[in-house]
C-alpha cells in the first residue's frame, strides 16, 4: 500500500513539474511586441547603427496575424517605434514585425 502511495506521489510530482516548465517556456516564447521594441531599442546603443539619442519613445501595438513562408507557418506581431525630442534614449523609428513559427502551413 505505501509503494503505491509512494508511486501516485512521484507521478503527481513529475506532472507538476513538467506543466511549470511549459507555462514558463511558453511565456517566455511569447514575450510581448512592446518589451521586444524595448529590448532593442536598449541595443541599438550597443551596436551605434541608425540611432540617435532622443526624449521619448512611443511604440505602437499594429496588430498581429498569421504569414507562411517557405510552407513554415508563423504568428506574426507588428508595431511602430516613433522617437521623439532631444535626449538620452537611443531610438531607431521604423515599423518591426517579430516571426514565431506555429507549424507548417496546411493547404485549404
Amino acid at each position: 500500500m505505501k509503494k503505491k502511495i509512494y508511486a501516485g506521489t512521484v507521478i503527481v510530482m513529475i506532472v507538476l513539474v513538467g506543466n511549470l516548465y511549459l507555462i514558463l517556456r511558453s511565456s517566455h516564447e511569447n514575450m510581448s511586441a512592446v518589451a521586444l521594441a524595448n529590448v532593442e531599442a536598449l541595443a541599438q546603443e550597443e551596436s551605434g547603427g541608425g540611432s540617435w539619442e532622443v526624449k521619448s519613445i512611443i511604440i505602437t501595438d499594429l496588430g498581429t496575424g498569421t504569414d507562411c513562408v517557405n510552407n513554415v507557418l508563423y504568428d506574426v506581431s507588428r508595431y511602430s517605434v516613433n522617437c521623439i525630442g532631444d535626449g538620452k534614449l537611443p531610438c531607431t523609428s521604423g515599423i518591426y514585425e517579430k516571426y514565431t513559427a506555429r507549424g507548417k502551413c496546411s493547404l485549404v
